[in-house]
């Protein structure tokens, strides 16, 4: 049975069987007006996303843009349509972790609003499909009988303690990485970090949090620092993709010489439109302010 083949098994005669978009691939589609219409799912691409201001000129070229979330995020505030999601404390079914556990999630808060799972439901029945769910354990049924890997799996089987699935062998070719074109005489490669505690939509300045709140920083190899005339503590401008932030600088072994680490601290800070909205490799000038 070829793949195209199993796919029409599973998923009936009318599944599409060519190949699909990845998220970075969608917003360069809306940016070329490829793409008319897009649903984002409780995720804010304006923010999360490289590219930054290019993200918001992709976004606004679509026809008819749905956001499904809990947070007015800056994506949400360009949305044509935006569908109310009550959020992960009142979530119920099954997480997959980057592991391959699955493990059961139960409410902790009640409400009349309709979950996300009837929500997409309603959504799928109105664009023709015949999927009708009752209950949040028959989307667990539908992933156990459709997806590679989680055959065994089951309400059940997951129980309170969670269980592994199956791995899955893949049997796709490794994707070589773009070679990274060379940076500007002086420039330095980008490598955003993450931090746990960034000041974004979830952790607000009210946060009990708070105190975790971080400010903008570029960690240097002292060898950078001393060819760009920066000493530790100095206020330092980034600059690429017509993106300027503003940080101080931290000079350390704690990135290779020849590239610079910031981490992704806050909303504001603006950081991931330093790079180009393929996701590649970022080059920065670095000045001392």
């Amino acid at each position: 049975m070829s793949e195209q083949e199993g796919i029409k098994k599973q998923w009936g005669e009318n599944a599409p069987t060519g190949t699909g978009l990845s998220a970075l691939e969608m917003i360069a589609r809306a940016g070329k007006g490829q793409l008319k219409a897009l649903l984002v799912h409780r995720s804010n691409p304006i923010m999360d996303f490289p590219g930054g201001s290019q993200v918001v000129e992709a976004l606004k070229k679509l026809d008819f843009l749905v956001v499904h979330d809990m947070l007015e995020t800056e994506t949400a505030k360009l949305a044509n349509l935006v569908l109310p999601s009550n959020g992960p404390g009142y979530d119920e079914g099954t997480t997959t972790n980057i592991g391959g556990r699955v493990q059961a999630r139960t409410k902790a808060l009640e409400t009349d609003h309709a979950p996300d799972w009837k929500i997409i439901n309603l959504m799928l029945n109105a664009l023709g499909d015949e999927t009708d769910y009752d209950k949040v354990a028959d989307v667990t049924e539908e992933i156990a009988f459709r997806v590679p890997g989680y055959q065994e799996i089951s309400k059940r089987s997951v129980g309170k303690t969670g269980c592994n699935r199956e791995s899955i062998a893949s049997a796709d070719e490794l994707v070589s990485a773009k070679p990274a074109g060379p940076g500007k005489n002086g420039s330095l490669r980008l490598r955003i970090a993450t931090f746990l505690f960034a000041h974004d939509k979830i952790l607000e300045a009210s946060s009990k949090l708070a105190h975790h709140f971080q400010p903008s920083t570029a960690y240097l190899h002292e060898k950078d620092a001393q060819r760009l005339g920066i000493e530790d503590g100095d206020t330092v401008l980034l600059s690429a993709e017509n993106v300027n932030l503003e940080a101080t600088a931290k000079v350390n072994n704690r990135c290779q010489s020849g590239g610079v680490v910031v981490p992704r601290v806050s909303d504001e800070q603006g950081v991931n439109g330093l790079i180009g909205v393929d996701g590649g490799m970022a080059w920065v000038e670095i000045r001392k302010v």
